[in-house]
C-alpha cells in the first residue's frame, strides 16, 4: 500500500526527517511500523515518492495478517524533524485486502539454443495480478543445475530488452548468440514473477539446452625473423584474431606457449597471456603484457614481445636473449573450458 503525507514546519519542510507510520489492529494492537521520506525516490527507490523537498512524504507499506480476507486497521502518522520532536499524530481507517500473488499464465521459451544461432530467439511470459500489472515488481528467468542457479535474468514489459508491446501482462526478453556465452548443456529454465510486497508466483518450469561451440584463433601475425640489436631493444608486436560462436563475450583467455632455443619454454612453461583492452604500447605506464594492443574488443589479441641486446637485458635484471627458433603455439579459450584448436607460428631471433 502505498501511504503519503503532506508535511508543513515553520522552520521549513527541510527540517523534518521522515514521517512514522504504525499501523494497529481494529483491537488496538500494533502490526506495522514503517517511514515516509520526502527524497524524491533517490534514497529509498522502492517508496514511490515523486519530488524531492515539496513536503509530500511518501512510503510503500507492507505488512501481513491471518484469517479474515478483509479488516479494518488504524493508521497513525506523526511527523519527526531532525531533533527528534514529533508532530501530533494524525489517524486513519482504512479497510484493508490481503494480497494474492501473481501468477504465470504460460511461459514461451526455446527448447534449443544452437551455439551461434543467426538472428534473435524470445523469452516471454503472461502474467497476471490480482492487483494489476502495476503491482508485478519483476520476472525473473532462471537456469538451474541440480538445484543451484547457474545464470539469470529479467523479463520486462516496459518496452524495452525486446518486450514488443509495454503493459500488455507479456513480460518478454529478446536474446542474440551471445546469451549462450559461458553456458552449456542441460539446465532447468523457471520462470517466476514477483509482486512489490515480495509474494512470488508458483514456479513454471521446462528444459533449456544450450549449444555451445570453443572459439577459433582465424588469424596470427608477427614478423619471421627480428635481429637481435647490438645495443637497447627491439619491440615486436604480435597479434591473434579470435572469433566465438557466442561472440567475444564468451572468450575467457587468449595466450600462446614459447619453445625456445634451447629446448625450453618461456614463462615457466604456461601460456603468455594477450590482450585486447586498447592499451597503447608504453612500458613506462603499462608493463608486459598490458600494452600494445591498438582497439579493446575488436577481437585481436595482442602481446608486445621485447627483444633486447645482451647490455640491456644485464641492466635490466634479465637472462640474455638467446638466439635461434623459437616456437610458438597459440590458443584460446572459452568460459565453459574449450579451447581452440594451437596455430602454431615458428619466429627467428638472429
Amino acid at each position: 500500500m502505498v501511504v503519503s503525507a503532506r508535511v508543513t514546519d515553520p522552520q521549513g519542510v527541510r527540517t523534518v526527517r521522515f514521517v512514522l507510520v504504525e499501523i494497529r489492529s481494529a483491537g488496538g494492537e500494533l502490526v506495522a511500523v514503517d517511514t515516509l521520506f520526502d527524497d524524491g525516490a533517490y534514497f529509498h527507490p522502492e517508496d514511490g515518492d515523486v519530488v524531492a523537498g515539496d513536503g509530500v512524504f511518501t512510503g510503500r507499506i507492507v505488512w501481513r495478517w491471518s484469517g479474515s480476507v478483509e479488516l479494518s486497521f488504524k493508521l497513525a502518522l506523526r511527523a519527526v524533524d531532525q531533533e527528534g520532536h514529533e508532530s501530533a499524530p494524525v489517524e486513519r481507517l482504512i479497510l484493508a485486502r490481503r494480497n494474492h500473488p501473481p501468477a504465470i499464465l504460460q511461459l514461451e521459451a526455446p527448447g534449443r539454443l544452437p551455439s551461434g544461432f543467426e538472428g534473435t530467439q524470445r523469452f516471454q511470459a503472461m502474467v497476471a495480478d490480482s492487483e494489476g500489472l502495476a503491482d508485478v515488481a519483476m520476472v525473473r528467468l532462471q537456469g538451474l543445475r541440480s538445484g543451484v542457479e547457474a545464470f539469470s535474468a529479467r523479463l520486462y514489459d516496459d518496452g524495452t530488452h525486446g518486450d514488443r508491446h509495454p503493459d500488455d501482462g507479456w513480460f518478454e526478453l529478446e536474446i542474440d548468440a551471445s546469451f549462450g556465452a559461458g553456458k552449456a548443456g542441460e539446465y532447468l529454465l523457471r520462470a517466476q514473477a514477483f509482486d512489490r510486497t515480495g509474494a512470488q508466483s508458483s514456479p513454471w518450469d521446462q528444459t533449456l539446452w544450450i549449444e555451445n561451440g570453443p572459439p577459433v584463433v582465424a588469424q596470427v601475425d608477427l614478423p619471421d625473423s627480428v635481429a637481435k640489436p647490438p645495443s637497447g631493444s627491439v619491440a615486436v608486436r604480435i597479434t591473434a584474431k579470435v572469433r566465438d560462436p557466442q561472440g567475444l563475450e564468451d572468450i575467457r583467455s587468449v595466450g600462446f606457449l614459447s619453445l625456445k632455443p634451447d629446448g625450453t619454454y618461456a614463462n615457466n612453461g604456461q601460456p603468455i597471456p594477450m590482450v585486447d583492452n586498447g592499451l597503447p604500447f608504453d612500458p613506462a605506464l603499462y608493463p608486459q603484457p598490458f600494452y600494445g594492443d591498438e582497439v579493446a574488443g575488436d577481437g585481436v589479441f595482442t602481446f608486445t614481445m621485447v627483444v633486447y641486446s645482451d647490455a640491456e637485458a644485464a641492466r635490466a635484471g634479465l637472462p640474455p636473449v638467446l638466439k635461434g627458433e623459437y616456437r610458438f603455439r597459440f590458443q584460446a579459450m572459452d568460459w565453459v573450458g574449450q579451447k581452440s584448436e594451437t596455430v602454431e607460428r615458428v619466429f627467428v631471433v638472429y
